[in-house]
């Protein structure tokens, strides 16, 4: 009897330890940024928010990934620095989504994870395949030791000129006003500015001619000099 009944324990014990791998597996997070607190409220509100406009075939902007949190933060996002973030100044400034400012509450859940991003390296996610072309590279910055810095009345009559005609006030990326033009820029980085990237490798202005030398010079001097509202 005392023989049968080690025999069972034995096998008990043996079908617990074989269960357990499986049960840690299921509950294991996503890799990369999803490990990061307050990475899921976001990923909710932009899949409530910016999904229809952003994601899948609708790539408004060039971003059809918004529902992705690992290209999100790679792209879009300074790890810590929540205003030289795209995605928060876009949200903060109410320029996105276009169906109106998000409440107070989710845009500080959304400051609090890029503050949280900077806190702790986080592993960078297995690359997948990019449904859109890659954006031609932007040229080396000049240097640009001397120059006086652009000033914002000289960019905004810039973009009235070349950028306005479709970059109005019903556009996905509207350049009519500073705080538009500022969500597409890094304030002394031009080199990851959406908007000097755009002009300097040449994709923009998609119709009429490039801009000048003279005229990407005051864009990017302008940015490199903080994007002042002067």
């Amino acid at each position: 009897m005392g023989k049968v009944f080690l025999g069972i324990l034995i096998l008990v014990v043996i079908s617990f330890n074989a269960c357990s791998p499986a049960k840690k597996a299921a509950t294991s997070t996503v890799g990369g940024v999803y490990s990061v607190a307050g990475s899921q409220q976001v990923s909710s509100i932009l899949n409530k928010n910016c999904a229809l406009c952003h994601s899948g075939a609708a790539n408004a902007g060039g971003i059809d990934y918004i529902n992705d949190l690992n290209r999100v933060a790679a792209s879009l996002v300074v790890p810590g620095q929540p205003f030289s973030s795209k995605l928060y100044t876009s949200i903060n400034s109410g320029q996105m989504p276009k169906s109106g400012k998000l409440p107070a509450a989710e845009i500080k859940v959304v400051e609090d994870w890029i503050i949280a991003l900077g806190a702790a390296p986080i592993p960078s996610p297995a690359p997948g395949p990019s449904p859109t072309p890659t954006p031609s590279p932007t040229p080396g910055l000049p240097n640009d030791t001397g120059v006086t810095p652009g000033k914002f009345t000289e960019v905004i009559a810039i973009t009235n000129a070349k950028c306005v005609a479709c970059h109005s006030n019903n556009h996905q990326i509207p350049l009519t006003n500073y705080l538009q033009i500022l969500a597409t820029v890094t304030p002394g980085n031009a080199a990851s500015s959406l908007l000097y990237d755009s002009v300097a490798s040449g994709r923009m202005p998609k119709s009429g001619t490039p801009l000048t030398t003279d005229q990407l010079t005051t864009v990017r001097t302008w940015i490199k000099a903080g994007a002042q509202n002067n």
